[in-house]
């Protein structure tokens, strides 16, 4: 061979050299770049999901949420409807116990206007400044209990009588001119009750 082909086989060597690690390079780079963008997109996939399955947390709290309120609602209704109904049988039982007072009253009135003889009060007004508050029974009747009780000038009388099986209850109002009235004494002479009442010193 002679050295003009020696020369040019080293020369096609030399270049055939620098191509293939060249060629190796970029092979390499090639990889690398692969290997990036695989890198690249399977952290792309992972954010995705991670994206997805926030989404799906989001709308799972936000169900939750909405069942929450929704029970709340639910709670609320109830409770205004047991306020409202409470509210209505407090104002019947109201009704009911006003109208039953009245009822009371006239039957107490009634009672007392169809015994007005069952007892008779007297006022009588001392030279000592004492006032005999006087009640005067029926003989038939048994005298129980009687009190009275002082309140500014007036002089509420209780008294609970016994006619064999049957009690009346008797109560009267007795209006005096004067305030700060107290009870000295009280005399009980049969069928006959008095009250000795004087001015607190």
């Amino acid at each position: 061979m002679s050295e003009a082909d020696q020369g040019l086989n080293r020369m096609e060597y030399q270049t055939y050299k620098i191509i293939k690690e060249q060629n190796d390079q970029q092979k390499i780079q090639s990889e690398k770049k692969i290997a990036e963008i695989s890198e690249l997109r399977n952290y792309e996939l992972q954010l995705l999901g991670e994206k997805q399955q926030n989404i799906e947390i989001l709308s799972q709290r936000e169900q939750e949420i909405n069942n929450q309120q929704q029970d709340i609602n639910n709670i609320r209704t109830t409770q205004d409807f047991e306020i409202y109904r409470l509210q209505n049988q407090l104002s019947s039982f109201q009704q009911r116990y006003i109208e039953q007072e009245k009822k009371n009253d006239i039957l107490f009135h009634l009672e007392q206007f169809r015994k007005p003889n069952i007892y008779f009060c007297d006022i009588e007004k001392g030279l000592d400044n004492i006032i005999s508050v006087k009640f005067v029974f029926e003989q038939s009747l048994k005298i129980e209990k009687i009190d009275a009780q002082i309140i500014k000038n007036q002089v509420d009388i209780f008294a609970l009588l016994q006619n064999n099986d049957i009690s009346h209850i008797v109560k009267h109002k007795v209006q005096l001119d004067s305030q700060n009235m107290i009870c000295l004494a009280k005399v009980v002479q049969g069928n006959e009750v008095t009250f000795q009442i004087q001015s607190a010193p």
